[in-house]
């Protein structure tokens, strides 16, 4: 079901049930047995290209046998047209496997047969679909028109003109190569993401997420609004497996919702925080919505270095939110959950202690051993599945490990159509320069002024972000949009994740804002107005990579000094913005105060990202003295207006 009560996947119904079932275990299977390298024990090779072209195609399969045609829609695999887009898919990526050797042989002699032509054409239209039905129309849109405009650049003018390429050149780089289809994303969507994806479903399968879903509730329950703040920690820890805006609102949303408007809370802003804290799940290492692993690949890093580099943004983007659910509860003076609703920490532990043991094994192994994510993130696994056979003394329920694997094949289709996907834009963008010269023209018109050019960064993030997912957004953005502020002097990491958080902001933000309209269904509020509570609650998603593109000490780079100020400087410049959007410090805020803290916090900001350090003194003054007033008449009795506005 989906949040309005439709039907998004298909009855089981007899052979159709078997396949499924058989393709939910099998798939799984064969990408953990690739990963941990035991193929090769039973002397099976498969080369990387081979992976992948198996991974796409079982997927393929998967998501059209899972997803409708239509949402709402009931239906069978048995459609003439489902049929034809599971040959269109599969028969193309069996092809690279099966016959490897004849690609091999074509891709030294440069050129593509007529059957590689029609099986490249059949695959895009399977991808196509494929990915209409998991991440939206917008995202294959945008793949199969840049396959076109390969086609017909040299028909186009200024700087859209390029050379002409053929059919032929086309899908040989599409089809034979390791830059088209069966790319970079795709590789790590086969290897890296599979393996989190089921560790975190493997996890929640288990038990893992009601165990941190009942540890938030202990640390933040009993606080003031603590229905808020229960929902803000929870999805923060419920990101670090699931990476993903709408599955954080699906898993944390639709028990967190109703417990903060029974609490007290607006449905909207309800909504509005579960979007935003979802959302941020998407900044949340070590997943960061399988971003990272992307990113690492992208600029040849350590994973942990995009891991480290990301978690002070994230502790400002949560703190935020903290702050103003807090300000939110104080004026509407609620109360933390009763306590018959808050678990003592000695029974959370005691019944869910073993939860943790699978993230020490994987930051064991990923940190102090130093395997790759997806070598580490198998011990993990394999912890996970320990765990529950000493917790079950022996005994293995089967019923959740079938579980376990479902839930994993019915997660990753859309994370693998969608790399797929962006696997064409960046083999498009490459082969045309379409990107060098999008670079080139941001770099022209920005000039040396930073701050205009991180604008038009920021612009074109959001533009480009619409209808996709993020993933995709930020494969779109980082291909267009991070060269040019690279060459501009920003280092590659804050301007890859500039463009990453920028890209995200099209989930909480109109005209799409999906994250925002997800939530607002499960709390059946209006989705408009939740997605502006959003933009106010989400306000330091807008703000903070301006800071950490100029100031890099905000992602660990530089001296300790410079971490430390730019840091203490973007908190405290956040705790003035929070109290200026909430509008509420002890007693409601007058307007001429709550225009004060606004104007101040954003010069801070401002003189952040301009290096100029004389401005953070009359700004942090202003900001100071409208704080220092409104203690003082709030203490003194001194009448305000309440001028809160939704």
């Amino acid at each position: 079901m989906d949040s309005k009560g439709n039907e998004t996947v298909r009855e089981k119904k007899g052979i159709i049930d078997w396949t499924r079932m058989m393709l939910f275990i099998l798939v799984p299977l064969y990408h953990l047995a690739f990963v941990s390298g035991f193929l090769p024990l039973l002397r099976i090779y498969i080369n990387s290209q081979q992976h992948r072209a198996m991974s796409l195609g079982s997927f393929l399969a998967l998501t059209l046998l899972i997803y409708p045609f239509r949402k709402g829609q009931m239906q069978t695999i048995k459609s003439w047209y489902n049929i034809m887009f599971v040959f269109a898919g599969i028969v193309p990526c069996f092809y690279i496997f099966f016959f490897y050797d004849l690609v091999i042989e074509h891709q030294g002699m440069g050129f593509s047969t007529n059957l590689e032509i029609f099986l490249c054409l059949a695959l895009i239209i399977s991808l196509f679909e494929g990915t209409r039905r998991t991440v939206g129309i917008g995202m294959a849109i945008i793949a199969v028109g840049l396959i076109g405009y390969n086609l017909t650049c040299q028909f186009f003018p200024g700087m859209f003109h390029g050379k002409e390429f053929d059919i032929d050149r086309v899908v040989y780089q599409l089809m034979l190569t390791n830059e088209g289809i069966f790319g970079m994303p795709t590789g790590v969507a086969a290897t890296i993401i599979i393996t989190f994806i089921i560790f975190g479903q493997f996890y929640q399968v288990f038990g893992g997420g009601e165990f941190l879903s009942n540890l938030s509730a202990r640390v933040a329950g009993r606080y003031t609004g603590g229905a808020g703040k229960v929902a803000v920690i929870a999805s923060a820890l419920m990101g670090t497996m699931t990476g993903s805006t709408t599955a954080n609102i699906a898993a944390v949303g639709s028990f967190t919702i109703p417990m903060m408007i029974k609490g007290g809370y607006r449905r909207e802003f309800a909504a509005g925080v579960e979007a935003v804290a979802s959302n941020g799940g998407q900044i949340m290492p070590p997943v960061m919505g399988a971003v990272a692993f992307i990113i690492a690949e992208w600029l040849s890093i350590p994973y942990l270095t995009v891991c480290a580099a990301a978690v002070l943004p994230a502790i400002v983007y949560f703190a935020v939110l903290y702050i103003q659910i807090d300000l939110e509860a104080r004026r509407l003076k609620l109360v933390g959950l009763p306590k018959d609703k808050i678990p003592s920490f000695k029974d959370v532990m005691r019944k869910g202690w073993f939860h943790i043991i699978p993230f020490c094994v994987l930051i064991y192994f990923l940190i102090i051993v130093g395997y790759t994510p997806e070598k580490a993130c198998l011990y993990g696994l394999f912890s996970i599945f320990l765990v529950h056979l000493i917790k079950n003394k022996g005994c293995i329920n089967f019923k959740e490990i079938m579980k376990g694997f479902e839930t994993s094949a019915k997660a990753a289709p859309a994370v693998v159509t969608s790399c797929a996907s962006a696997s064409i834009i960046i083999s498009v963008v490459l082969l045309t320069g379409l990107g060098f010269r999008i670079s080139a023209m941001l770099a022209a018109i920005g000039g040396e002024n930073v701050l205009l050019l991180l604008l038009l960064a920021a612009f074109a993030c959001f533009a480009l972000g619409f209808g996709v997912g993020s993933i995709a957004g930020y494969i779109i953005v980082a291909l267009l949009i991070a060269p040019a502020l690279i060459k501009a002097g920003i280092l590659p990491l804050a301007a890859h994740l500039f463009v990453f958080y920028w890209s995200l902001t099209g989930f909480i933000t109109p005209p799409v804002a999906v994250g925002a309209f997800v939530a607002a269904a499960v709390a059946e509020a209006s989705p408009w107005r939740t997605a502006f509570v959003a933009i106010r609650l989400g306000v330091i998603t807008f703000l903070v990579p301006f800071i950490f593109a100029t100031n890099p000490g905000l992602l660990l780079k530089g001296t300790l000094w410079e971490i430390v100020w730019v840091t203490l400087i973007t908190m405290v410049a956040s705790f003035f913005l929070a109290i200026g959007l909430s509008g509420h410090l002890l007693k409601s805020i007058d307007w001429y105060l709550r225009l004060s803290f606004f104007v101040g916090s954003s010069a801070m900001c401002l003189a952040m990202v301009i290096h100029l350090p004389w401005l953070l003194v009359p700004s942090t003054g202003l900001c100071l003295a409208a704080l220092a007033w409104q203690i003082h008449k709030s203490r003194s009795g001194t009448p305000v207006f309440d001028t809160i506005s939704e």
